[in-house]
C-alpha cells in the first residue's frame, strides 16, 4: 500500500514539473529569484549582470540551452531553463499606438529633434531596438519601412496579455473613448507646438482660459489688497507690476509654442494689452475707493457735474486754394461719488473733446 502511494505521489510530482516545463515555454518573465547573465554560453564565463524576478529580455539568438539577449545595456547569455517565452511571437517586440497625436521623430530629443511621420491610432510598429529601454523612447520600425522614436506614453507594447483589438476602430473605441474629454485636452497640451490631430476646439478653449486666468487674478488681486485700508497705494501698484511680470513669464512660453500664439508680434500685443488692463484696474481703485476711509466699493454715484469748458475753431487751406472750418470744444467733468460708509463726497474728474 504505501509502494502504491509512493508510486502515486512520484506520479504527481512528474505532471506538475511537466505542467511547469509547458508554462515556462509560454512566458517571458525569469521565474527565479536571480538570474545571472554570461559573457558566454557558458557557466565559467564572467558574469555580466543579475536579472530579478519580472525582467524583460529581447531575444537575439539560440544556442542549445542558452539565449542570447539583450537588456537595457547588456547583451549577454541566459540559460533557457529559466524563463520561458512569449506565447504569441507574432506580438514579441511590438508597440500599438494608443495616442491621437502621437508623431515618430528622427531622435529620442535634443534641438535637432525633427517630426519624421504623424502616427495613426491604433498603428503597430516593430522595436528595432532595446538599447535604450530605460529612456522614455522606442526606437521602431513602421510597416512601409520608416524608422524613428516614438514616446513610450504614446503606445502600449502588444504582447500574450494585452487583450487588444488589432482592428483600428475596435481599440479606438475600447480603449481611447473610455478616457473622455479629459484626454483630449491632455493630448493638446502635450502638443502645444506642433501638428496634433486633437480636436482644434479643445486647443483654442485652454488658449483663451490661459490668456484670461491672468486678468481674473489681477482683478481678484486688486479687490483685495483694496479691501485692506491700511495698505498704501503706490504698494498695490508695485504688487501689482510684481504680479505682472511673474505671470507673463510664465505665460510666454505657451505663448510662444502654442500653434496661434506663434507670431512674436501677437505676443507683443497681448504684453501691451495686459499692460492696459493693470491700468484699468488701477483706474477703478481711484473711481471706487473711498479716500477717506479706504473703503473699496462702498460707494454710490451722485451724478456728474460740469466744471467748464471752452470751445474754439480751426481754419484749414487745403492745396486748390479752398479753405475748411471745424468746430472743437472740451469740458471738465466730474463724476461725484459718495462713501456709503463714511459718507465722505469726492470728484472723479474727466476731459470730454470733440
Amino acid at each position: 500500500m504505501n509502494t502504491k502511494k509512493l508510486v502515486y505521489c512520484l506520479i504527481l510530482l512528474l505532471v506538475i514539473f511537466v505542467s511547469m516545463s509547458a508554462e515556462e515555454e509560454k512566458s517571458e518573465a525569469v521565474n527565479i529569484k536571480q538570474l545571472n547573465i554570461y559573457e558566454k554560453p557558458d557557466k565559467k564565463s564572467t558574469i555580466l549582470d543579475a536579472a530579478g524576478i519580472g525582467t524583460e529580455f529581447h531575444v537575439i539568438s539560440q544556442q542549445k540551452n542558452w539565449l542570447e539577449v539583450q537588456d537595457y545595456l547588456t547583451i549577454g547569455w541566459i540559460q533557457k531553463e529559466f524563463v520561458v517565452l512569449d506565447s504569441d511571437p507574432n506580438f514579441a517586440g511590438k508597440v500599438i499606438v494608443k495616442s491621437r497625436c502621437a508623431q515618430l521623430t528622427s531622435k529620442m530629443g535634443g534641438k535637432d529633434n525633427k517630426v519624421v511621420k504623424d502616427l495613426e491610432l491604433g498603428e503597430i510598429a516593430e522595436i528595432i531596438s532595446f538599447k535604450y529601454k530605460v529612456a522614455s523612447n522606442y526606437e521602431v520600425r513602421l510597416a512601409d519601412g520608416t524608422t524613428g522614436w516614438v514616446s513610450k506614453k504614446q503606445v502600449t507594447k502588444l504582447g500574450a496579455s494585452s487583450q487588444l483589438e488589432l482592428d483600428e476602430q475596435n481599440f479606438f473605441e475600447k480603449t481611447i473613448n473610455k478616457r473622455g474629454t479629459v484626454f483630449y485636452i491632455f493630448a493638446a497640451i502635450d502638443k502645444w507646438g506642433e501638428k496634433s490631430k486633437a480636436t482644434k476646439n479643445t486647443v483654442t478653449v485652454l488658449a483663451v482660459i490661459l490668456v484670461i486666468l491672468p486678468f481674473v487674478l489681477t482683478s481678484c488681486l486688486v479687490n483685495f489688497f483694496c479691501s485692506i485700508r491700511i495698505v498704501p497705494t503706490w504698494l498695490i501698484n508695485l504688487l501689482l507690476i510684481i504680479a505682472a511680470f511673474n505671470s507673463l513669464r510664465w505665460l510666454f512660453p505657451i505663448y510662444m509654442s502654442a500653434p496661434i500664439f506663434k507670431s512674436f508680434m501677437l505676443a507683443v500685443f497681448f504684453l501691451l494689452f495686459y499692460i492696459l488692463w493693470i491700468g484699468r484696474e488701477l483706474k477703478k481703485i481711484q473711481y471706487h475707493r473711498c479716500p477717506n476711509c479706504h473703503t473699496m466699493f462702498a460707494t454710490s454715484d451722485k451724478g456728474t457735474i460740469s466744471l467748464g469748458g471752452w470751445k474754439w475753431k480751426t481754419k484749414t487751406t487745403h492745396s486748390d486754394g479752398s479753405t475748411s472750418t471745424s468746430n472743437h470744444s472740451q469740458e471738465t467733468l466730474a463724476d461725484v461719488r459718495k462713501c456709503l460708509a463714511c459718507g465722505h463726497v469726492w470728484k472723479v474728474f474727466k476731459i470730454v473733446r470733440s
